[in-house]
């Protein structure tokens, strides 16, 4: 049987669907908020969803799109049920990649036939698309040999192709181009407003692009391929103090060359950060960028951007955004690559967000100490008293860099001429 993830803010609805789904032999997994949804999303594949449309904080409009496009590796249907029975609702469903739409209040018996049949059908969809012969599995892109598809999402699929003119092995970025009304041209010009930010950047802390292109029905990407995967995975096993300190300062010199071009990244995560064999990483994922002085920020009224446990105060607040905005989600990455933790935590996206905004910055264990400073900075609520830019924050890192962390407890705890030279630093 299936493996189904069950959203609703509603108690009484989310058991019902749950143990109706249940009675017929599924595993079932509720969650009570979108927020919840997604992080069991991070740790477990779901066959398919079923959501709720209006919750607080996040819709299931909202839970869909970020299933399908905050580096999903894997496509995740979901069916809606909600009592919103106007086409307007119906459209915006399927307009995130809705596979069916249940009214409330629904029977037990609609609930199942609906999942009995999406599921029969996303079964094959999935056996298409690695049928051996099947010509429609993958797109024809011209000189490129798609191998198999690495990522799926709301804005286009990721392949994992050769390039036939060197040979080189890259992650190709596709968007199919159909004719679909407003939906389309929303999810058209974020892809080419990704893909022209892409191309002004040179830097080895950011992904490079080897190719982009047109066709009468692509838009594509050519980037590097990261084989070694992403820091979120680097730090589910674990990583040590030093490589942290290496990671963030690659991160930083990353983003000081995006900020030099009047770009912000907005979604600074682990999942954004990729591991190259050498050491070294790069950012990734520009889908949600936005230049500084950009006039269209293809972003809807009201909008938040970004990952809740990385977010910036003003980013939930929808406020004006810039480069210490990507400098206060680095610090929530920073902190958790220290502690194996995010900085704030909570069951519930609300819990989480106020945290952000009002509750103490959080604190380093003693053996850390030396790093405090910084992480206060940076995690500043007050834009005013971040660091102004990123070379500001490096002028300060470099001291602990030139100390040398190691793994051992007693280096990180006898430079106490370092810990004085780096709070007079922060003070600055």
């Amino acid at each position: 049987m299936a493996n189904l993830l069950v959203v609703d803010d509603e108690d009484i609805f989310r058991e019902f669907a749950a143990q109706t789904l249940r009675a017929a032999g599924h595993v079932v997994t509720m969650a009570a908020s979108p927020a919840i949804a997604l992080d069991l999303a991070t740790s477990a594949r779901f066959d398919l969803v079923i959501s709720d449309i209006n919750m607080p904080v996040m819709s299931g409009f909202d839970l869909a799109a970020k299933l399908n496009t905050e580096g999903s590796r894997r496509w995740t249907p979901v069916i809606f049920m909600s009592s919103r029975s106007d086409g307007m609702s119906f459209r915006e469903a399927f307009g995130v990649g809705a596979i069916d739409y249940l009214v409330k209040p629904f029977t037990r018996e609609q609930l199942l036939e609906s999942v009995r049949n999406k599921l029969a059908e996303t079964e094959r969809r999935r056996t298409d698309t690695i049928a051996p012969g099947n010509e429609n599995a993958m797109p024809s892109i011209p000189g490129y040999n798609l191998v198999s598809e690495i990522g799926r999402g709301g804005m286009g699929q990721v392949y994992l192709a050769d390039r036939v003119k060197t040979g080189m092995r890259c992650a190709l970025k596709v968007l199919t181009l159909v004719d679909e009304g407003r939906e389309q041209t929303h999810i058209l010009a974020r892809f080419l407003e990704e893909r022209a930010l892409l191309s002004r950047i040179d830097h080895a802390g950011v992904a490079r692009v080897f190719d982009h292109g047109i066709d009468d029905n692509h838009v594509f990407i050519a980037m590097e391929y990261f084989p070694c995967g992403d820091l979120k995975l680097a730090l589910e096993n674990g990583i040590s103090i030093g490589t942290a300190l290496n990671y963030v300062r690659q991160i930083a010199e990353g983003l000081a060359a995006v900020h030099a071009l009047g770009i912000i990244h907005r979604d600074i995560k682990p999942a954004n950060i990729m591991l190259r064999n050498d050491g070294t990483v790069a950012l990734v994922d520009f889908g949600i960028a936005k230049e500084l002085d950009a006039a269209n920020t293809f972003t809807r009224n009201g909008e938040m951007i970004g990952t809740p446990h990385y977010m910036s105060p003003e980013q939930i607040g929808s406020k004006s955004l810039d480069a210490r905005s990507d400098l206060y989600s680095l610090g929530a990455m920073f902190y958790q690559m220290l502690t194996h933790s995010p900085p704030f935590a909570g069951e519930r996206l609300e819990s989480v967000l106020m945290q952000h905004l009002q509750a103490p910055r959080p604190t380093l264990p003693r053996n850390l100490s030396i790093l405090q400073p910084l992480i206060d900075r940076l995690l500043a609520i007050d834009p005013a008293a971040r660091f102004p830019d990123v070379a500001s924050f490096l002028k300060d890192f470099s001291v602990v860099e030139l100390m040398r962390f190691s793994d051992h407890v007693g280096v990180r705890e006898k430079s106490f001429a370092g810990m004085a030279m780096l709070d007079t630093l922060s003070k600055n």
